[in-house]
């Protein structure tokens, strides 16, 4: 899986963005721990039920980040490592981003593992965007958004 995205940022911030705990808190994850550096570990945790552990496996500050990325089991995968590389270049005042999520394997909990972090990448880097250029996370906004109008749905429908 491959994804790319233009900030209106330098690729100094956008890399900081991805491996600097409080600055990940800000768009993509509710805890972080990270030790960066070749080797180092990086916990990420959304939920109580929803962390994992990373190996930094490459990085050069300002232009790459290569990770073990753990399935956890979800969707009935093994419980193994994909990996996910970051790649940034510099694009006059911007950074092209590229995403690289590698490492799924055959058949239907793959596909549906696949599918599920193409979206999450979708979501979190589109949020990373609005963030980087708007100083605005959406994950909030998003879920109020979506509460609000299916209550409202409900109300309307005398289902409440």
């Amino acid at each position: 899986m491959i994804q790319r995205y233009l900030y209106q940022a330098k690729p100094e911030k956008v890399f900081k963005a991805l491996t600097d705990a409080k600055e990940l808190t800000k768009w993509f994850l509710k805890e972080a721990q990270v030790q960066l550096k070749k080797g180092g570990k990086m916990r990420f945790v959304w939920s109580p039920k929803d962390k994992h552990e990373n190996k930094i496996l490459d990085l050069v500050p300002n232009k790459r980040l290569r990770m073990t990325w753990p399935t956890m089991g979800w969707g009935g995968t093994p419980k193994t490592d994909t990996y996910v590389t970051f790649s940034l270049t510099p694009k006059g005042k911007s950074t092209l981003l590229q995403i690289e999520h590698t490492g799924f394997g055959p058949g239907e909990e793959w596909v549906m593992y696949y599918a599920g972090t193409y979206s999450g990448w979708t979501y979190y880097l589109l949020n990373l965007k609005s963030w980087l250029e708007h100083g605005i996370d959406l994950r909030d906004k998003i879920s109020e958004t979506v509460i609000t109008e299916n209550d409202s749905e409900k109300s309307r429908k005398g289902k409440r």
